[in-house]
This record gives C-alpha cells, sequence and structure tokens, in this order.
C-alpha cells in the first residue's frame, strides 16, 4: 500500500468501535494527500428495510444541506456505484443531469477525488469516496493509489457492516440469553433445562438468532456475539 505502514493497517484491523475504525481510516487516506473521506453503507436484513449509514468527515455545513436537500436520492456517485464495483473519478461529466449538486460540493471543498464500492453476496454495498480541496486527480495518481482504497473498501465494509448488522437486528434478552448458554458449550436440552423452557422453544431462539445476526449457523451467531461484546465467552 504506498505511505501505509504495516503498523497503521494493523491499528486498523484490531479496532472493534466504528468510530475508532473510521478515525484509522481517515487518518490512512490522508497519508495518500486526500482530505476527505466520506462511507454509504447500504445493509439489508429480513424484516427490515434498507439501512443507511453515514461515515465521512466532511464539513457539517455540507452534511447538514446534504440530508436537508436529500441530496442522496440524486447523487450520481451513488447510483453509479449500485451498478458496479470499478473505481471512477468525479467529473462534470457524472454530474451533467445534477450541477448544482457539483456546484454545492465544490463551495463545501469536495473538489477533486473518486469513488470505489464493494457488494458482498447478501446485497450489501459499501461506497467509498476520497476527496480533496485542491488539485485535480490524474490518471497515474489515480492507478497508483485507487488498489488501495479498493482494500480500504472491502476492509470497512467488513469490518462496520458485520458490526451494524449485528446490532442493527436487535436480538431479544431471551434470545441473547440463550445465545449466552451457547457461547458457554451448552446444548438446547441443558439450556431448556436451565431457562424453564420448551426445547423446541429454545431452538427457535437459535434459530432466530442466526437470522438476525446473517450466520451462517449456530457457532458463527455465538463468534459474531462474542466479536460485538454482546455475549461473553465461557
Amino acid at each position: 500500500m504506498p505511505h501505509w505502514k504495516t503498523e497503521d493497517l494493523q491499528q486498523l484491523l484490531d479496532e472493534r468501535e466504528p468510530k475508532q475504525i473510521f478515525a484509522c481510516a481517515v487518518d490512512l487516506i490522508q497519508k495518500l494527500d486526500m482530505e476527505y473521506l466520506g462511507l454509504t453503507l447500504h445493509l439489508h436484513a429480513c424484516a427490515k428495510g434498507p439501512q443507511v449509514i453515514l461515515y465521512n468527515n466532511y464539513p457539517k455545513s455540507w452534511n447538514d444541506r446534504y440530508q436537508n436537500e436529500n441530496f442522496i436520492s440524486m447523487d450520481p456517485t451513488i447510483l453509479k456505484c449500485h451498478l458496479g464495483e470499478l473505481p471512477f473519478v468525479w467529473s462534470d461529466d457524472l454530474f451533467r443531469d445534477v450541477p448544482h449538486l457539483r456546484e454545492e460540493a465544490h463551495a463545501h471543498g469536495l473538489t477533486y477525488g473518486w469513488t470505489q464500492s464493494t457488494h458482498d453476496l447478501r446485497h450489501n454495498e459499501s461506497h467509498l469516496s476520497v476527496s480533496r480541496r485542491s488539485r485535480a486527480i490524474d490518471d497515474e495518481e489515480h492507478y497508483e493509489k485507487c488498489a488501495a482504497t479498493m482494500w480500504l473498501c472491502n476492509t470497512l465494509h467488513s469490518l462496520l457492516s458485520e458490526y451494524h448488522l449485528t446490532h442493527l437486528y436487535g436480538l431479544s434478552v431471551r434470545e441473547l440469553e440463550v445465545m449466552d448458554w451457547c457461547a458457554k458449550g451448552k446444548i438446547a436440552e441443558d439450556i431448556a433445562k436451565i431457562l424453564r423452557l420448551s426445547t423446541s422453544t429454545v431452538n427457535f431462539h437459535i434459530r432466530s438468532s442466526i437470522e438476525k445476526t446473517n450466520a451462517a449457523n449456530k457457532t458463527h451467531a455465538v463468534a459474531k456475539l462474542i466479536e460485538s461484546k454482546q455475549i461473553s465467552p465461557r
């Protein structure tokens, strides 16, 4: 990775709190001579509508404007990211149908940059944008640095989507209780006796927890809940 040290990458990978993860990512892109980092997560969960989660270090005035004017609904970078994962440099042509959005972004310092996206098998997406106030992005710089931003986009997607998907769906107190006993090595029959429930009810809570955490199986769900500190390891 150009301009990135191994210890900087490891620090990002070791973080668990979203704000700290993103702070490490901002530090990395600033080492690439960029000022701003924006990440948009588009997450899907059963029994819930699509969830959009934004992370960025943009000026507050731009964030307020973007939200109040619902710019996300017309942002061509979002629309282009939905269609594929190839990185693209911002240009007037990209914003030809919404020139006012381009002008507003310029006015707030989001002048030159590019966007990269990643899509996973569960139809979740992350769109990562890096930008700065001055100095246009030429082909040489983009080619030199786009591999690094692609890695960063995939890494942030992995770390932050798992965090939010786990917390987003909100396991019930009973589900967490059942999964906590699973983490301690108890099988459904044991948990049923401990909690004075039927075995079928325990299995229902386990299946629900697997579904809510988007896990492959019980062991995977337990691992996710331990990682997010919602239950304790044995």
